[in-house]
């Protein structure tokens, strides 16, 4: 008898193991699925404040073809919390069957949210780049000389803030009136756009000091040259 429970209780022993094992697994598994998607939820309701921002300060101009853009990333982005949000909850539960359909709708809110930050940034590939700058009293001088454009909106926003023009304003540097650029980089979107730009990676930083002054001020005290 004791030989026939011996081998009975290695058996029992060993499925004991085993089953601990891929609990420990599954637990391990859990936690990192529910930390990824803390750091996905943390990292969108980031993306929602900064869109929803820049939606603010832009809405009121017509000349931002942009702004539906960003309402449409700040869309994608709320369903992508939700999803987030909705996610965490079965994994939680342990709902297997509901996950696997949850997956499905992770994937399309994934892609179209991608989708629209990609359009956004193929057809008004400075709007981010400018806005950030020019709020820190940053130099766009560099993109003004390789896109041939000046300010936000315009000369407008130099000669209010500082009464005179950068260098960078014109043609050559000329300093000629018939060679100023009249176009404001925020909106420029005639120009060829990779998904990774040389200017996002090597950015000239020269900090300008001048008076604080929203941009939604700027437009409307806008000169007409």
């Amino acid at each position: 008898m004791a030989n026939k429970a011996g081998p009975s209780r290695r058996a029992a022993s060993l499925d004991y193991d085993g089953l601990d094992k891929r609990n420990w697994k599954l637990i391990a598994s859990r936690w990192v699925i529910l930390i990824l998607a803390i750091s996905c939820i943390y990292a969108n309701i980031n993306d929602i404040m900064y869109y929803s921002g820049i939606i603010n300060q832009y809405s009121q101009i017509p000349e931002c073809g942009f702004v539906k853009f960003e309402i449409m990333v700040v869309v994608s982005g709320i369903l992508m919390l939700i999803t987030l949000t909705v996610g965490g909850a079965l994994v939680l539960k342990q709902q297997l069957r509901q996950l696997r359909a949850y997956l499905t709708f992770l994937f399309i809110f994934s892609w179209m949210h991608l989708m629209i930050i990609l359009v956004l940034t193929q057809r008004y590939p400075l709007v981010h780049e400018i806005h950030s700058k020019w709020i820190k009293r940053e130099s766009i001088n560099m993109y003004e000389i390789m896109y041939n454009c000046c300010g936000v909106f315009g000369p407008d926003d130099y000669l209010l803030l500082y009464g005179k023009l950068p260098s960078s304003c014109f043609s050559d540097s000329t300093m000629e009136s018939k060679d100023l650029y009249y176009t404001g980089c925020l909106n420029k979107n005639d120009i060829e756009s990779t998904i990774v730009r040389g200017e996002m990676v090597t950015s000239l930083i020269q900090q300008i000091k001048a008076p604080q002054r929203s941009l939604r001020d700027l437009w409307k005290d806008r000169i007409i040259l």
